[in-house]
């Protein structure tokens, strides 16, 4: 893989606005749940889900052709509920998995584990060259509240 410095500035640029929201949306998390907890406790309601929502966008209109989605809206959005927002070791781990190769341009860069999952995980083909074309990112918290019968 070869970056020429610009787009190894861009690319540090956005890592770090994407880890600023995941850090921004971990805090809304962390006082999100004693709350909801004690919803459940006051059975006002049965359970509830956070689901991670993100939203990768592109206002280039050459890039969004190119993925066959209308400019202004996202090339790439997933979800997830598995992110362990409470594990305070997980969530400041460095999950650069280009850390463990030899030399390459972005191993020494500190991934959140959002990024991680955009570039390693997730079930798309999102490759560098998509992150750089990104312009804007949107983090949501997707609160589901859940109502059941208990016997």
């Amino acid at each position: 893989m070869s970056l020429t410095p610009q787009e190894i500035q861009r690319f540090t640029e956005i890592n770090t606005k994407i880890r600023n929201e995941e850090i921004r949306a971990r805090k809304l998390y962390l006082d999100l749940r004693p709350k909801l907890d004690k919803m459940v406790e006051d059975n006002i309601i049965s359970d509830y889900e956070i689901e991670e929502h993100y939203s990768f966008f592109s206002f280039d209109e050459n890039f969004c052709k190119s993925k066959n989605v209308e400019l202004g809206n996202p090339f790439l959005e997933y979800k997830t509920s598995n992110f362990i927002q409470t594990d305070d070791d997980f969530f400041n781990t460095n999950w650069n998995e280009f850390n463990w190769s030899k030399k390459g341009p972005l191993q020494d860069l500190h991934f959140g584990y959002t990024m991680h999952c955009a570039l390693f995980h997730a079930d798309h083909d999102l490759w560098i060259e998509d992150i750089l074309a990104t312009d804007d990112f949107w983090y949501e918290l997707d609160v589901l509240y859940q109502f059941n019968i208990e016997e």
